[in-house]
């Protein structure tokens, strides 16, 4: 990660009643919006569905979207988790995954896009619970759980949020959008193995952007494929769970450019240019 003009804070640095100001996010380009951190109040606070969960993305911070791209509704129809009960059928499954003793009881839950360390981009379901993040690749065609993968958040040192960047001698085209990254080791120390194994699953980190979804004009407003609601809420998990597990420490949170170490990938430009990392609808096949 580069990190020219890079401003890092600490949870603790947020006040949970009181809205962040513009001074706080001056020396990034993608703000956190104009609204408090997340909180949770219940079961009844934040619903799962996707249809229940419709509402305004938190102030619709277009900063992390990339302002040209445009998805038509023909090409958004064609992913399976719009389909009426999808999405819910989706996390309901991912439940089976959520030990109560030890994750506690889910907060919320979205549909987003993880990009890999080889660049690649995934659909992945993330539910947010008590203690931790599980990150799920769900085949909606399927309709079961590929993988899955589960971050306590007491164990996360480091909460990145900015522009998505390649490296200055790199041939691919400019990504023009933001992500978040959740490190819990160093991401710029990977080994030889971990860096050049694209199935790799000891990778400390995973970085995670909006859901194509949210560039299409019907879905644009919808929370659940939005990574800045995530995000919001997961600092106030982390938060929480830094009290219970973790007292007198914080978690780092980093606004700045965020590095992908790709160079020259046509694999991955096809594979994300024809969305091969979703379940969709391909000319009446579906995978």
């Amino acid at each position: 990660m580069e990190l020219d003009d890079v401003k890092v804070r600490t949870v603790s640095d947020l006040n949970d009643d009181t809205a962040p100001t513009g001074a706080q996010f001056d020396n990034s380009k993608l703000s956190l919006g104009d609204e408090p951190a997340v909180g949770f109040a219940g079961s009844g606070g934040r619903p799962h569905s996707a249809s229940q969960r419709s509402q305004a993305s938190t102030g619709s911070r277009s900063s992390l979207k990339n302002a040209d791209k445009q998805l038509s509704n023909y090409v958004s129809k064609g992913f399976f988790c719009v389909k009426k009960g999808y999405f819910e059928t989706a996390v309901d499954a991912c439940k089976n995954q959520i030990k109560n003793d030890l994750d506690g009881e889910i907060k919320a839950a979205w549909l987003l896009t993880e990009i890999d360390h080889w660049d690649n981009e995934i659909e992945k379901i993330v539910i947010l619970t008590d203690t931790s993040v599980i990150i799920a690749k769900y085949d909606f065609v399927a309709e079961k759980i590929l993988r899955h993968k589960r971050i306590l958040l007491h164990t996360l040192h480091s909460l990145y949020i900015g522009e998505l960047i390649y490296p200055e001698k790199s041939v691919m085209p400019e990504r023009k959008h933001g992500g978040i990254r959740l490190a819990w080791g160093d991401p710029n120390n990977l080994s030889f193995g971990q860096k050049w194994n694209p199935w790799s699953s000891t990778i400390p980190y995973v970085t995670l952007t909006h859901h194509p979804l949210s560039y299409s004009s019907e879905f644009q407003e919808t929370v659940t494929y939005s990574a800045n609601d995530f995000f919001e809420s997961l600092e106030s998990a982390v938060k929480a769970a830094y009290q219970r597990k973790n007292p007198g420490q914080q978690v780092m949170v980093i606004e700045g450019n965020i590095l992908v170490e790709t160079y020259a990938s046509l694999g991955s430009m096809v594979f994300n240019q024809s969305f091969l990392g979703y379940s969709r609808e391909r000319g009446g096949v579906s995978f």
